[in-house]
């Protein structure tokens, strides 16, 4: 992991693997994402009391959370001690076609 991008009350560290997408946003001034990972260095349990942010436990029992950024992107990130680690992002569209293809693998 690596790519470090915010020094506060936590670290926000991207993984590498995400690193040609930033750079295809950034392209695309798409600034507002880039906003919402900075702000993570806030992050605090309350945002998920609050519903900004939703949570997850996979079967791996980690916690995962999910945060809204403009335009429909979604950004994916767990927590490591006081680390925060970004490790996905993608379009709102993208999580709703894998629900419906979910949904009709179960019918």
């Amino acid at each position: 992991m690596t790519a470090q991008t915010s020094k506060a009350t936590r670290t926000v560290t991207v993984h590498s693997s995400m690193l040609p997408g930033l750079d295809t946003l950034q392209t695309k001034g798409e600034k507002g994402v880039f906003e919402v990972i900075e702000s993570l260095k806030d992050f605090s349990e309350t945002f998920v009391k609050e519903k900004k942010i939703k949570t997850a436990t996979a079967s791996d029992n980690q916690d995962y959370y999910m945060i809204s950024a403009p335009n429909d992107y979604r950004i994916i990130f767990y927590l490591e001690g006081e680390e925060i680690i970004v490790f996905d992002i993608f379009l709102k569209q993208r999580l709703a076609l894998f629900a419906d293809k979910a949904e009709k693998t179960t019918k």
